[in-house]
């Protein structure tokens, strides 16, 4: 699997590669669930990526002169929000005996809404860490991205009043049914 050069996120669809990024998870849902995302991020919604900024080389060192273009860290950076929402949500969500604000957590995670918010956020700061000349610059920057989008959607979360939550609950269930 070499994907060096390309230049679209379209060629990123294989599922050997969604195989290997799924390495390390364990329950079937999970993973079933994390390969049908990068299926519609790779088939459905690589447009969001089309931009010149994540397919141009960046970050070329001495062990790595070609350098990588951004498209190579979008997965990864899908599957670090999917464990970040699915698989092991802050604590504030699971400590408590009631989990509906685990279960609206969960359903405020929206594959178009959070790549969106990645395209946007890197094209806005993709320049905000040249400064620091030892660091992965692109990989910190996604990283930063993703714990935004969590800290947005556990704001919105925060800002509800418990009996607030069972109706915020149906109406993203009832949105999600009629696909609207």
């Amino acid at each position: 699997m070499n994907f060096k050069d390309t230049k679209s996120l379209k060629d990123f669809d294989n599922d050997n590669l969604y195989d290997a990024l799924c390495k390390g998870i364990h329950h079937p849902d999970d993973i079933s669930h994390l390969k049908d995302l990068f299926k519609d991020t790779t088939c459905l919604h690589y447009h969001l990526f089309d931009d010149p900024i994540f397919i141009e080389k960046r970050n070329k060192t001495e062990e790595n002169p070609d350098g990588n273009n951004l498209l190579e860290y979008i997965l990864p950076t899908i599957r670090r929000a999917y464990s970040k929402f699915f698989i092991n949500p802050p604590d504030i969500f699971t400590k408590s005996k009631e989990n509906k604000r685990l279960e609206l957590l969960r359903l405020q995670f929206n594959l178009i809404d959070f790549l969106t918010f990645l395209s946007d956020k890197f094209k806005k700061n993709h320049d905000s860490l040249n400064d620091f000349k030892n660091l992965d610059k692109d990989s910190e920057i996604l990283t930063l991205i993703v714990e935004d989008y969590l800290a947005s959607k556990i704001s919105y979360i925060a800002s509800l009043y418990t009996t607030e939550i069972q109706t915020e609950i149906r109406d993203i269930k009832i949105s999600k049914h009629l696909d609207i």
